[in-house]
């Protein structure tokens, strides 16, 4: 009998990269396959082609923040708006 042992995926939509570097080795030794996306754009071209259990979401990225891709996941992945943990280095606001 074969057992499937499909580690979950994780999508990290963060601009920073020292802070992509350090979710990705802490998501990758607590047992999760983690992609990277820099901002809500290029998280959307990611989503289109692969599902994801958890998002890490940074609010504030260029192009389309994390309030903007939460929308999209709304409308085009209804269900994976859920799944959303929204981060910030904003200390100010």
């Amino acid at each position: 009998m074969k057992t499937e042992n499909k580690k979950k995926r994780i999508l990290t939509i963060e601009d920073e990269p020292i802070i992509n570097l350090i979710t990705v080795r802490v998501m990758r030794v607590a047992g999760f396959e983690v992609d990277v996306a820099d901002n809500g754009i290029t998280a959307k071209a990611i989503v289109l082609n692969n599902t994801y259990h958890l998002y890490l979401c940074d609010i504030r990225t260029p192009a389309m923040n994390g309030l903007e891709f939460y929308q999209y996941l709304r409308e085009m992945r209804p269900g994976h708006e859920n799944r959303i943990i929204f981060t910030t280095g904003d200390t100010l606001s």
